[in-house]
């Protein structure tokens, strides 16, 4: 990582000064000796890294760790209608409150000497964001038994504002533990940096059928489309490129995504499975694009007159990478193998 924040300040363009250096990375590692300007105005990783590098017993070792925590509170109003029981529209309109923290720990250190040659670089990121959206759809019953539904959830604009700070423990060219943070070119402490931004996401077509057999089964599908490239982002946030909705029209695709599912009843207890298949909304080329998800799900439900109870297990898989940085138009990436298992359990009550 050394050797991609040298190029990214150089890249500033040169000859520069060290007010030019980006404080929450570049200035960090000067500060922290891992990087030197040199006589001709341009930057250098320092020559002891580079040895760690090239050494044939131990090379560099490199650690990243990543906490992630948020959440999504939405408020909706509601509204329907149905036309002799055969032809139901309704519609939907949503506020959605956003908050998201992320936490990342890199570290790098020699091999051979991981006590006296390392460094420790650390990112921090709180978001907070309301967005707006809505929904509408129509549902058709030709036969009782058999169902027809289109729907359309229209983009969601957020309106985010993100706070970020890091910090840098070094302690590679210097036998002195070195703890560094954001300064100004006047040399004051920078609490946060801040940036405001809006994103907005595409919306989803969706179409969907549904049998029922008898009074003890229901079989359903769900068939959804969504136009990634269509994502679009404005703003001011620091790591945005100026064209940064033209890259996304070239790494992104649409996606298709398929959701079936089955139900069966034996009287008041009910039984449920279902399987989901999730396309990669990555473009042809690129790192993730063929890192499609898979759901497998399982439910039982207890239906009383005044009151309902549903219990369901859900367990999401798939594998993608993930790029650390990038130096010389080469990404130094690693490998997720991602599972998860979530556990539901939904309360009602009839009034």
């Amino acid at each position: 990582m050394a050797h991609s924040i040298t190029e990214s300040a150089n890249n500033n363009g040169n000859p520069v000064g060290i007010d030019d250096l980006l404080p929450f990375d570049e200035w960090l590692f000067y500060d922290g000796e891992l990087i030197y300007d040199q006589a001709d105005g341009f930057y250098a990783t320092e020559p002891d890294i580079d040895y760690s590098l090239d050494s044939t017993g131990s090379g560099i070792r490199q650690i990243q760790s990543t906490e992630s925590r948020g959440r999504m509170n939405e408020w909706f109003f509601s509204a329907g209608f149905n036309y002799n029981h055969v032809l139901y529209f309704g519609g939907t309109f949503s506020l959605i409150n956003a908050v998201y923290k992320e936490d990342i720990g890199y570290n790098e250190f020699d091999g051979e000497d991981s006590q006296y040659e390392f460094y420790y670089f650390n990112n921090t990121m709180d978001t907070k964001g309301l967005g707006v959206t809505g929904k509408f759809g129509v549902l058709v019953r030709p036969l009782h038994f058999f169902r027809i539904g289109l729907a359309y959830h229209l983009p969601v604009s957020y309106s985010f504002t993100m706070e970020y700070n890091a910090f840098l423990e070094s302690r590679y060219t210097n036998p002195q533990w070195i703890t560094i943070r954001p300064q100004d070119s006047n040399g004051n402490y920078i609490d946060y940096g801040e940036s405001k931004f809006r994103l907005v996401t595409p919306g989803k077509a969706i179409g969907s059928v549904s049998f029922t057999i008898g009074d003890f089964a229901t079989v359903a599908a769900d068939v959804e489309y969504m136009d990634y490239t269509k994502t679009r982002l404005k703003g001011t946030y620091v790591t945005f490129p100026e064209n940064a909705n033209d890259v996304i029209k070239n790494i992104y695709k649409g996606a298709w995504n398929l959701k079936t599912g089955a139900e069966i009843r034996f009287g008041k207890l009910y039984l449920r499975g279902g399987f989901d298949y999730l396309q990669s909304p990555y473009a042809k080329g690129e790192i993730n694009e063929k890192a499609d998800q898979y759901i497998i799900t399982s439910g039982l439900g207890l239906r009383e007159k005044n009151f309902f109870i549903d219990f369901a297990y859900a367990y999401h898989f798939y594998d993608e990478r993930a790029i650390l940085y990038a130096y010389q138009t080469r990404f130094n990436t690693m490998n997720y193998d991602v599972a998860r298992s979530r556990f539901m359990m939904t309360f009602g009550v009839r009034f």
